[in-house]
């Protein structure tokens, strides 16, 4: 069986690529799939990594020889058959050149690479989920998430009316789903205690504002909606025998 790599990557910060991440990987265990976790944000030193809010995340320099290291050992491991990679936010050439390693470090390994871009309702977001297809081409399969942020029902009219965007779903078939916006007094104490919208929704909490009814059914609410986008995706994401 292939080891599947989930690379979830944006253009710039804030716009929501680790709170993909955060959120995907209790969807994966809900599937039965404990992924391996990479956060190769290195540069990333606020409360918003990957790590702050799931320590066992590997935290590794993607410009190192150790990172690729630890890269393939857990691909070697045989009780590992998805790994999770936050990726640095860019454009996606310094990832692009990961990669091109990766492969013809592995040309022979069975492995199935997928790139989860995040994308919001702003021009330059959209440019630079187009820039990873430019630099990627055909070497990922590629979902796009679009991003409420604050944005409550946006229309995505950037993502709809560029042209390249067309030309991006021609060549490289991206299954979409969206990330709807939650309300921003829960989003931002989540990031202040560094507490997941899981822990939250399952009362594992012990905060005098996360611990209130409403905020349990809130969180409740936004990971039911996020799971059902996923569920969207989800060929790309789970392997059939990956099912526990």
């Amino acid at each position: 069986m292939k080891t599947k790599i989930i690379c979830v990557g944006s253009g710039k910060r804030g716009i929501g690529k680790t709170s993909l991440s955060i959120n995907l990987i209790p969807y994966l265990l809900s599937q039965g799939i404990k992924p391996k976790l990479f956060d190769f944000d290195w540069e990333n030193t606020d409360k918003s990594g990957l790590q702050n809010f799931y320590p066992e995340a590997q935290k590794l320099n993607i410009h190192s020889a150790r990172a690729l290291d630890e890269f393939f050992e857990a691909v070697d491991n045989p009780a590992i058959n998805t790994i999770l990679a936050d990726l640095p936010a860019g454009s996606g050439e310094e990832v692009s050149c990961w990669c091109d390693e990766v492969y013809s470090e592995a040309s022979e390994l069975e492995m199935e690479f997928i790139l989860a871009a995040v994308t919001t309702n702003e021009a330059g977001s959209v440019q630079s989920t187009l820039k990873w297809g430019a630099y990627l081409q055909d070497q990922v399969k590629y979902i796009v998430c679009l991003n409420e942020l604050a944005e409550k029902n946006s229309t995505f009219k950037y993502w709809h009316y560029e042209p390249k965007v067309k030309e991006f779903i021609d060549c490289f078939s991206p299954q979409i789903m969206k990330m709807h916006s939650i309300p921003l007094d829960l989003e931002s104490e989540l990031r202040n205690q560094m507490v997941t919208l899981d822990q939250v929704a399952k009362g594992e909490i012990n905060h005098n504002f996360l611990s209130k009814t409403k905020n349990k059914v809130r969180a409740k609410i936004a990971q039911r909606t996020l799971f059902n986008e996923l569920d969207k995706v989800s060929e790309l994401l789970i392997s059939p025998s990956s099912h526990g």
